[in-house]
This record gives structure tokens, C-alpha cells and sequence, in this order.
């Protein structure tokens, strides 16, 4: 009768993770109801099915000479986040039966992963790939997401520069100064949020139009 009361137990805990997490969903990426449901969730399918294609194509080219400069250097941690990047992102485009936010969160939650381990290994580099993850939050679920993302990154950023010594980093990345490091997060975040906020706006714009239209 215990094993019986524990099972039924853990079935409810489940059921009310998986309620949560579509609550979750629905709060980060809300979707209009009815028609406009059907034309705006098509079309960002669309665009995620050709930006995680030309990721996965492109990402190939860049991550060949990148391993290879890593091996011969002796960077095999990089050679192997490199595979596994890699790796992630085909898995990602070729399933495409997946749920479009699970794909979505995983795009967004890779480039985000490679950036934050660029930027501790390598340094200021890094930025461009956190300066991608608000973008195709915008493109691909919307303003709410792209916020969150926004977000993330500033926090990312300002805890890197609290708790990471930055010193020698800063000497090599050409800052002179933690002055320096923030004002470099500043502008990041601007013109970050200026390109986000404003193809967030557009893609609203367009989906209003489309729904407009089929009305």
C-alpha cells in the first residue's frame, strides 16, 4: 500500500511539472488564440527551421579551422565543446517532429552556452555570440523572450565582471581598466537592446499584418 501511495505520489509531482512548464512556455512565449494562432506559429517555424539550417551549415565551416587551431595548440577543451556544439545543433535541425519551443530554447541555450565558455576562455570575442541570443529570441519567439534574453546577458555579464579576475583578462582583452569592462557593457547592451527591441517590433508588426489580412 506504501508502494502504491509513493507511486501515485510521484505521478502527481509529474503531472504538475509538465503543468508548469506549459505554464512556463505559454508566460515566455504567448501565442495568440484562434487563426492567428495557426499563421504566426507557421511562421516562426519557418524561420527557425532555415536559421537552425544555416547555423548548422555555417557552424560546420567555423567550428573546422577553429578545432583544428585548438588541437595544435593544445586546447582540447575547446575541441571538444567545438564537437559537442556541433553535435547539439545537427540534433536540434534534424528533429524536427520536436515541439517549435523546445527547439527554440535549445538554439537560444547553446549559443548561450558557447558564449559564456568563449568568454571565460577566450575573452571579449565571446560578446558576438552573446549579442546573437536576444536577436533570435526576437526572430524566432518574440518580445517577451527577447527581453528575458536581454536580461540574461546584462546579468551574465556584470556577475562575470564581479567575480571573475579580471586583471590579466582585462590586460589582454586591451581594457584598461573594471571602468573599462562596464563601460564596454553599456554599449553592448545598447546597441544589443536597440537591434533586439526593434526586430521584435517589426516581426509584431508583420504578424498583426498577416492576421489582418487572412481576416
Amino acid at each position: 500500500m506504501g508502494e502504491v501511495g509513493l507511486t501515485r505520489h510521484g505521478s502527481a509531482i509529474c503531472e504538475s511539472a509538465i503543468v508548469n512548464l506549459r505554464a512556463l512556455a505559454m508566460w515566455v512565449v504567448p501565442l495568440p488564440p484562434g487563426d492567428e494562432l495557426l499563421g504566426v506559429h507557421r511562421h516562426r517555424s519557418a524561420v527557425l527551421t532555415m536559421i537552425l539550417r544555416m547555423v548548422l551549415v555555417f557552424g560546420v565551416v567555423a567550428a573546422i579551422p577553429s578545432i583544428a587551431l585548438a588541437a595544435a595548440g593544445g586546447l582540447y577543451g575547446i575541441v571538444v565543446f567545438d564537437l559537442l556544439a556541433v553535435g547539439a545543433i545537427a540534433a536540434i535541425t534534424l528533429l524536427p517532429e520536436l515541439p517549435h519551443t523546445v527547439r527554440a530554447v535549445a538554439l537560444l541555450g547553446l549559443c548561450y552556452l558557447v558564449g559564456l565558455f568563449f568568454l571565460v576562455e577566450v575573452g571579449p570575442v565571446a560578446h558576438i555570440y552573446l549579442f546573437a541570443v536576444p536577436l533570435l529570441a526576437a526572430l524566432i519567439l518574440g518580445m517577451r523572450a527577447a527581453l528575458i534574453a536581454l536580461a540574461v546577458n546584462a546579468l551574465t555579464l556584470v556577475l562575470f565582471g564581479l567575480f571573475v579576475d579580471l586583471d590579466d583578462w582585462i590586460e589582454d582583452a586591451g581594457i584598461r581598466d573594471v571602468g573599462g569592462w562596464s563601460a564596454l557593457i553599456v554599449n553592448f547592451m545598447f546597441i544589443s537592446s536597440v537591434v533586439a527591441i526593434s526586430s521584435a517590433l517589426l516581426l509584431q508588426r508583420l504578424d498583426r499584418s498577416m492576421s489582418a489580412n487572412r481576416r
